[in-house]
């Protein structure tokens, strides 16, 4: 069984641009994202395939879906031939929260646009609210930027 996420950018005006990963569990992903998605380039490149089924170490080349390369993204468009689903704009913290729901996603990372740092959102189920108040306080806790408790290197402590 698969745990869907979206990987966002928060972008500079605090909109964010969004991908969906079927295979997104946050023990994998997490880490994944920590170590290898620092580079503004390369975030850029993965928000450019749009869904994935899978996060790969490296953007990757097209490539067959059914035997495919483990260590490459494995994207609907590129390599299954799927109708595009490009990256998402979203223009505020409840409008991505709001779009989660409706994908029944979990997870949601979000990396802020000043700081190589990544946050992990769980969404529980809770009130709009609620939920909005969470992704809330985890976005400041980047602004804050002391040990980050869902940045570099502690992502993956953050996840169950």
């Amino acid at each position: 069984m698969a745990t869907h996420c979206l990987v966002a950018r928060e972008n500079r005006d605090g909109s964010f641009d969004a991908i969906y990963v079927h295979f997104g569990h946050p023990s994998g992903i997490g880490p994944l994202l920590v170590r290898e998605y620092t580079q503004d380039t390369k975030i850029a490149q993965l928000l450019a395939l749009g869904a994935l089924s899978h996060l790969g170490e490296e953007i990757g080349q097209k490539q067959n879906f059914e035997r495919n390369n483990p260590k490459w993204c494995l994207a609907y468009e590129r390599d299954r031939g799927d109708d595009p689903e490009p990256a998402v704009h979203i223009e505020s913290v409840p409008d991505l929260i709001q779009y989660a729901r409706r994908r029944f996603i979990a997870h949601v990372f979000v990396r802020r646009w000043e700081l190589c740092l990544w946050a992990k959102v769980q969404m529980p189920d809770e009130t709009e609210e609620s939920v909005q108040a969470l992704v809330s306080e985890h976005l400041a806790r980047l602004d804050r930027k002391p040990s980050p408790p869902l940045g570099l290197g502690t992502i993956a402590e953050d996840t169950p």
